[in-house]
């Protein structure tokens, strides 16, 4: 960045300026941006991170929240700036709650950050209910995603839900203490797991309801193979039983 006449501002390549300083290279190419504001900067320094492989998901949730200090501003506001979802900007600052041990192990492992937000919040949860150290939550949460005990996201967010609408307290740390004991095994035979997975089932059929109507409103009906016309007669015959 040109930040007068004669000075200026490296934004991004700090390494091969300093590689190309000791081979004593005369030019190097590189791009001259017009002077910009304390913004324009760090959104600029954002997009280029952005880029790199080695950006984990707590250098990347550093910069969130430092862009939300920095400019005091809502998360609305950052996720516009940023190009983002405002909740996808809350869960990622949400994963700085993670323990420094928790972290440097998802790093290592390689746990996606869509989980990591949910491991968080799981580990909140449990907090209410045992006086285990925060840490240690999050390595038994760490060590069921491996093992598949928390097979997927959406096990992620059922356990969650489950650990806010039960009671069930001994079944809840069940879960904790049983390596082999899975989210489906939690939810199974409890009136409050049949009622995820039918709130699961509504957000599916809602998706469904509206692909319909979008195909009804384009006349996509007169295109069903007899093949098709079977599997949506046996799927309103499955509704209506289901409905009662």
């Amino acid at each position: 960045e040109r930040v007068s006449d004669d000075n200026y501002l490296l934004i991004d390549g700090e390494r091969r300026f300093r590689t190309a300083l000791k081979l004593k290279m005369e030019t190097v190419p590189c791009e001259i941006l017009p002077k910009m504001t304390d913004k324009e900067r760090m959104i600029k320094r954002w997009n280029l991170q952005e880029m790199h492989q080695n950006w984990s998901p707590f250098d990347k949730a550093t910069a969130i929240y430092f862009f939300i200090q920095k400019e005091r501003m809502s998360y609305t506001d950052a996720a516009i700036m940023l190009g983002m979802d405002p909740s996808s900007v809350r869960n990622w600052v949400s994963i700085m709650n993670l323990s420094k041990q928790s972290q440097q192990i998802s790093i290592e492992r390689k746990i996606p950050f869509t989980y990591l937000s949910r491991i968080v919040e799981i580990s909140k949860l449990y907090q209410e209910i045992t006086s285990k150290p925060i840490h240690e939550l999050e390595g038994i949460l760490f060590e069921k995603i491996e093992s598949r005990a928390m097979d997927d996201l959406k096990d992620c967010t059922n356990l969650a839900r489950y650990l806010r609408i039960s009671t069930d307290k001994a079944r809840k740390l069940k879960f904790l203490s049983e390596p082999n004991f899975t989210v489906k095994m939690l939810l199974e035979a409890t009136a409050e797991g049949k009622s995820i997975e039918i709130d699961s089932l509504m957000i599916k059929v809602s998706s469904l309801i509206s692909k319909i109507e979008f195909l009804n409103r384009n006349d996509y009906s007169k295109l069903l193979k007899d093949n098709q016309i079977d599997k949506l007669q046996k799927l309103s015959g499955q509704i209506n039983r289901f409905a009662g």
